[in-house]
């Protein structure tokens, strides 16, 4: 996450994440590093999907 970047849609959200046309959700995984910031993030989408409120596709 970073700070300054506004989400409004969740079409922002792609946008943010891949900045380039070489980026794919293998090199994103790649290039970030977690942060004790993130944690908190990291848990709460771990809880989602363990309760089954989110689904992740692979496309």
């Amino acid at each position: 996450m970073e700070r300054g970047v506004l989400i409004r849609k969740e079409e922002d959200i792609l946008e943010k994440l891949y900045t380039s046309p070489e980026d794919t959700c293998s090199t994103l995984t790649d290039t970030v590093q977690i942060t004790h910031a993130q944690y908190p993030i990291l848990q709460a989408v771990s809880n989602l999907y363990l309760n089954q409120k989110i689904l992740f596709q692979k496309i």
